[in-house]
């Protein structure tokens, strides 16, 4: 669509580096203003960051960035151009207000967190991604040499550990065992020829869903921070009207860690001498896929014949009372699709302005090296598998955190209430301490299970923003001012 400025938006949001399967995230801290502000020229000098939708396969290793409300600061940003940016990235994702939104509770809350709390908050982060595993080390090297001399130090685990480090899993799956990643909302706009399948209408946003700038599903501008008079007068900026958004995007960054083991055990409450073929279909249940990724409404049965389309779907036409996938299964909580009005196309509608996009890495060595549901299974029951951590970096972009991951997160994930449910909340990654741990399939006879606890904690956080070019180019020249 012409308007839309695609070679001004950092790569990440736009493509994921899907091919660039090591990938590694920097947690750094400013210590000097104008030296950092230098960091951030120098990558732009130096043209390792990447823009738009070309040139994203080139060179061994690329970087992105994003910056919190604390690295706008540290950079010279003024208070009253910050007080332009939504009040959920101003606040923190660890603020109180936040974190009772989120259901940052118990082992998850902010106290607990290996970063993004009190004095291990950061002010931005470096997304490296390699085509080799050499590569991705030998960039880490280089940047590391170089923070010192550019004010930067970087954030550390509460034992001196490294953060942010990623690992391919061969098999690409999470670490429960089920493929990831299958659904993700793209561009109504995009450039033609920029994907190797056509998408579904389903999954078309608007540009302003997801990118500052634009309009969104409703037909507005989402809010965007404007430079102040004041720092007009110093520095001018390379966008309509100083709109320093512009092409950027919001980022909630979470590192997610997974409970292999007590996940896989708790999937025996399904009965007493329950097989391995019952747990896995609990599982499944829970997913609202196989662990190949199959859609439990396309194919219901797990060795059953694969659809022509397998995302060729949507619940309020093809299963409107959850008897393939449940009502409460986490990709129809994640991604309710038409079913939020009895009208499909406003059910669709409404959908769509609370989607996010993911760009998530696993972390951590998978439980049993094959990842297959048997072998997880009789792990898990033996106390053997790899010793932990391992879990996922969360990272999700959106225009507006409050309609979009905070609304996914508090009403469709831990919300009681949901799609006639009650009492329940999303069985893989909700706050079970609201249900209960319940779990209802609906099935002749309805089975309901009370057996559940919180597989995935939160072990540090953040809400960043993801600035266009122009936006870059303009806090690197705070240095000089």
């Amino acid at each position: 669509m012409e308007g839309i400025e695609w070679d001004e938006v950092q790569s990440v949001l736009l493509s994921g580096f899907p091919r660039r399967t090591w990938a590694r995230f920097l947690l750094l801290r400013v210590i000097s203003r104008s030296r950092a502000a230098a960091f951030v020229g120098n990558l732009l000098e130096k043209r390792s960051m990447r823009f738009g939708w070309r040139g994203r396969h080139d060179g061994e290793c690329v970087v992105n960035v994003a910056f919190t409300r604390e690295g706008f600061e540290a950079l010279g940003v003024d208070d009253a151009t910050l007080s332009g940016f939504s009040p959920e990235f101003l606040e923190g994702m660890a603020a109180p207000s936040r974190a009772r939104k989120l259901r940052d509770v118990g082992e998850s809350e902010p106290a607990r967190w290996y970063w993004g709390y009190d004095a291990t908050q950061i002010h931005l982060v470096l997304m490296l991604y390699a085509n080799t595993e050499p590569g991705l080390a030998e960039a880490i090297t280089s940047h590391r040499a170089s923070f010192q001399s550019f004010g930067l130090s970087e954030v550390v685990g509460p034992t001196g550990e490294d953060l942010g480090v990623t690992l391919p899993l061969a098999v690409r799956r999470e670490h429960f065992g089920f493929a990831d990643g299958i659904v993700q909302p793209l561009f109504r706009d995009e450039p033609e020829g920029m994907r190797s399948h056509p998408a579904r209408e389903a999954d078309r946003l608007a540009t302003g869903e997801l990118l500052l700038g634009y309009l969104n599903e409703a037909g507005i501008f989402p809010r965007t921070p404007f430079l102040s008079n004041a720092a007009k007068a110093k520095d001018k900026l390379r966008t309509l009207d100083g709109d320093l958004g512009r092409n950027g995007s919001y980022l909630a960054f979470r590192q997610l860690e997974q409970d292999v083991a007590g996940f896989w055990q708790s999937m025996a409450c399904i009965g007493t001498n329950a097989t391995v073929e019952d747990r896995v279909r609990l599982a499944a249940k829970m997913v609202g896929r196989w662990p190949d990724g199959s859609a439990l409404v396309t194919r219901p049965e797990q060795h059953g014949p694969r659809s022509a389309d397998p995302e060729d779907f949507d619940y309020a036409r093809d299963d409107p009372h959850g008897d393939r996938c449940p009502l409460g299964a986490h990709i129809r909580r994640t991604n309710p699709r038409a079913t939020l009005s009895r009208d499909p196309d406003v059910g669709l509608a409404k959908s769509k302005k609370h989607r996010i996009l993911r760009r998530g890495r696993s972390y951590g060595a998978p439980f049993v090296p094959s990842m297959s549901p048997a072998e997880l299974v009789h792990a898990a029951d033996a106390g053997g598998g790899n010793p932990g951590p391992r879990g996922l970096h969360f990272l999700c972009f959106n225009a507006d955190l409050a309609n979009q991951f905070e609304f996914v997160q508090q009403t469709w994930i831990n919300g009681s209430v949901f799609q006639g449910l009650h009492g329940e909340v999303d069985p893989l990654v909700g706050d079970p301490s609201v249900s209960g741990g319940r779990y209802s399939i609906p099935s002749e006879p309805l089975r309901r299970i009370e057996c559940l606890r919180r597989f995935v904690q939160v072990r540090g956080g953040a809400y960043l923003f993801l600035p266009g070019r122009a936006a870059l180019e303009y806090l690197a020249a705070l240095g000089s001012t």
